[in-house]
């Protein structure tokens, strides 16, 4: 059987093969795989990705309730210094003394309108009157020392003649009670008296304060050789020598030993000194004048 001839056709070469551009579709989105569009954020939300942004959260979590712990165990620790700080110490053996004169009052801002004055931290017991532990406890013992209470100072060459008040220490403070008034001396009734053989009979006064001088405002003009008088509860009258007149500046005065019922007899007057700081309501330095018993 004659059929109809088979025509052989011919497989056409790519057109680019033979150097003509090829015809491309007119408008054909390229295919993308699901998810190409997806933020880097987005595609780690598989179930693995959730897992470890969940053991994240976890362990955020943990550390900020280890935190907190430590900042209230913190808070405890220095809430117990701040307490053991805040208490006052009380010194056994020299006092530290910042004289009359010095203090805090907002009032001052210059030299002659000195703040409400302080004289810290003599030595302390937990006795709350005088140690009679190194004199007799017999009833003439004791009254003859009340004879020979200070009750007034005198010192010539300055012109002063001013009462003395017998003060102990503020228990709030251990610092010294300073006088009441401008016109008025302090003697710490827990050291010596005019007479005893041995230790300080320190007598404090204020340089100024509250826009006035103070009694103890010249106080840096004794010289060695002048003679200064303490009259005493019963009426007698104890004459002593200027030794020496130093300013010492405040923090070392505690290293002079004052405040003693020990040593060798003698008077110590002391007031404020040197230059005014503002800033402080404080002067810097004290003045102190030793005196030795004549006769």
């Amino acid at each position: 059987m004659v059929g109809r001839p088979r025509v052989v056709r011919r497989r056409r070469r790519p057109a680019h093969r033979f150097g003509r551009a090829r015809t491309s579709p007119a408008i054909r989105p390229a295919r993308r795989p699901a998810g190409f569009w997806r933020s880097v954020t987005d595609r780690r939300s598989g179930p693995r990705h959730r897992a470890s942004r969940s053991s994240g959260r976890i362990l955020a979590a943990a550390a900020a309730v280890a935190l907190v712990v430590a900042v209230v165990v913190g808070v405890r620790v220095v809430g117990k210094h701040r307490t053991s700080a805040a208490r006052p110490t009380a010194t056994t053996t020299a006092a530290h003394t910042t004289a009359a004169g010095v203090g805090s009052s907002a009032a001052a801002t210059s030299p002659g309108v000195s703040p409400s004055p302080t004289v810290s931290r003599p030595p302390t017991s937990t006795a709350s009157g005088p140690q009679l532990g190194s004199h007799s406890a017999k009833l003439s013992v004791l009254e003859a020392r009340a004879a020979r209470v200070p009750v007034r100072i005198g010192v010539q060459a300055i012109e002063v003649s001013a009462p003395i008040l017998g003060v102990g220490t503020d228990p709030a403070t251990q610092e010294l009670v300073v006088p009441p008034t401008v016109a008025t001396a302090v003697w710490w009734a827990y050291g010596a008296r005019p007479g005893d053989s041995s230790g300080d009979v320190v007598v404090a006064a204020h340089v100024d304060y509250n826009h006035k001088y103070g009694i103890f405002f010249d106080l840096y003009r004794l010289s060695p050789g002048t003679l200064v008088t303490v009259t005493t509860a019963n009426g007698a009258t104890k004459s002593y020598v200027v030794a020496s007149n130093v300013h010492v500046v405040k923090p070392a005065l505690a290293q002079r030993q004052l405040f003693t019922t020990t040593g060798r007899p003698r008077l110590t007057l002391i007031t404020c000194g040197g230059s005014f700081d503002p800033a402080k309501r404080s002067y810097r330095d004290n003045i102190v004048v030793t005196a030795t018993p004549l006769g």
